[in-house]
C-alpha cells in the first residue's frame, strides 16, 4: 500500500521504476542457488503512455502483483550494487535521483560467496559522485533489521535508512524521505 501511495501521488514527470531480487532454486529442496533480479518495470516518467496505458497505471499493477517469496533469500547487497550502478549510468540532471531500496533488512545471499558489507561500501564511495548525485534510501520493514548495516550503506550516498514496522510508518517515511530529496 504505501508503494501504491507513492505512485499515486507522484507528479506525472517523476521517473520510477520497479526492480524485485531474490535468491531461488535451481533444485527443488536444495539451497538457493542463483541470484534473481527482475526489473519489472523499467524507469519511465509516470505520465509516459506504456503498454496500453501509462507508466503509473503499469506501475500500480506490477505492485498489486507483488507476492514475497518465502523460501527465497534477500541477496541485499547484491541488488543494491546492480540498482546504483543503473541509476549513476541513467542520471537525470536537475532531478532528485535515488535508489530506494524496501527490504527485510539483512543480506541472506547463498547464491555464490557472500559479497563482504566492506567491499560494498568501498563499491559506493567510489561509485558515488558528488555532481551527479544518487542517494540510498533505505526502508527495511520488520522486526529483524539491521539498521545500523543500511544506515552506513545509505549515508555512504548522503541517503539515509529507516526502519517501519507499520504501513502507515512506512508511507509516512517514503514521503518525508522524497520530499526532502
Amino acid at each position: 500500500q504505501s508503494l501504491r501511495s507513492l505512485v499515486a501521488a507522484s507528479a506525472p514527470d517523476t521517473e520510477i521504476g520497479l526492480w524485485t531480487f531474490t535468491t531461488a532454486e535451481l533444485v527443488p529442496g536444495q539451497s538457493p542457488t542463483r541470484l534473481v533480479t527482475e526489473k519489472v518495470v523499467p524507469v519511465a516518467a509516470l505520465g509516459e503512455a506504456a503498454d496500453g496505458g501509462t507508466q503509473r497505471s503499469q506501475l500500480l499493477a506490477a505492485i498489486d502483483r507483488l507476492a514475497p517469496d518465502p523460501q527465497g533469500g534477500t541477496p541485499l547487497y547484491r541488488a543494491i550494487t546492480e540498482a546504483y550502478e543503473e541509476a549513476m549510468a541513467s542520471y537525470a540532471y536537475g532531478r532528485f535521483n535515488a535508489v530506494i531500496i524496501l527490504t527485510d533488512g539483512r543480506d541472506e545471499d547463498e547464491t555464490r560467496p557472500a559479497l563482504p558489507l566492506a567491499d560494498l561500501l568501498d563499491d559506493l564511495q567510489r561509485t558515488y559522485d558528488g555532481i551527479r548525485p544518487v542517494k540510498l534510501i533505505a526502508l527495511a520493514y520488520g522486526e529483524e533489521v539491521d539498521l545500523g548495516v543500511l544506515q552506513r550503506l545509505s549515508e555512504t550516498t548522503g541517503g539515509s535508512a529507516y526502519q517501519g514496522l507499520t504501513q502507515a510508518r512506512v508511507t509516512r517515511i517514503l514521503d518525508e524521505s522524497l520530499q526532502a530529496g
